[in-house]
Order: structure tokens, then C-alpha cells, then sequence
């Protein structure tokens, strides 16, 4: 839940699924996206290499609150998009949703995790 909306999210966790992350994908639909989670909480920099569509990036404190949002991030770009911060989570969503859903730094975010039978 963030910014009051539910949001769809694909799960990254292993540094194999944070390498590729929404690379090569034409489109990501409003209200979906993807969730990158570092254990333990860091300094992250984020890229758009291979990444075809532009993205709102949410970077999330470890007490779940929003630390940072870097907005309409450019496609292919290879510079570094760094979090600001330690860092335990960054959404990413479609250019655009950062504003439509008025996210701002400090506003709280809590996620579930989906099980193999449905969500929970």
C-alpha cells in the first residue's frame, strides 16, 4: 500500500531478478510494478540499462517510509540513480504514478508478500 493504493508488484530479491529487474518490457500498466528488496537495508544505486519504458522510482527507508522518489527516469540511460540513503526497498512504477498518487519522501509504505494459492 502506498499512497493510500494498492499497487501490483512484482517481487526482486535475488541479485539475479535485481540485475534484470523490467529490462526489455514495452510497457508496465498503471498501478503494477516492481519491488526490489535489500537485506540489510543499503546504499543503492539504481540504472535504466535495457530498461526500454521510463519508470518512477520510490526508494524506501528501512523503517517503510518513502526516502526518496526519483521521477521519469530515462530509458537506457547507464547513469546512476543513487537512493539518498540507506535503503530497504525501491518500487518501481510507471512514469507518472509517483505524481497521479501524490507520494511524497516520508509518507509510510507496507507491502504482503503473495503466496503460491493467492494473494494473502
Amino acid at each position: 500500500m502506498i499512497g493510500g493504493q494498492e499497487i501490483r508488484v512484482e517481487i526482486a530479491t535475488t541479485p539475479e531478478q535485481h540485475e534484470l529487474g523490467l529490462m526489455f518490457r514495452e510497457s508496465l500498466p498503471q498501478g503494477r510494478g516492481m519491488l526490489f528488496i535489500f537485506t540489510p537495508p543499503s546504499e543503492v544505486f539504481m540504472w535504466m540499462k535495457n530498461t526500454l519504458i521510463p519508470l518512477d522510482m520510490v526508494f524506501i527507508a528501512g523503517n517503510k517510509t518513502i526516502l526518496r522518489i526519483a521521477e521519469n527516469t530515462t530509458p537506457r540511460s547507464l547513469a546512476t540513480i543513487p537512493s539518498g540513503g540507506k535503503t530497504l526497498a525501491v518500487l518501481e512504477l510507471p512514469a507518472g504514478d509517483a505524481t497521479r498518487l501524490a507520494l511524497a519522501p516520508g509518507m509510510p509504505v507496507s507491502w504482503t508478500t503473495a503466496l503460491p494459492d493467492g494473494p494473502k
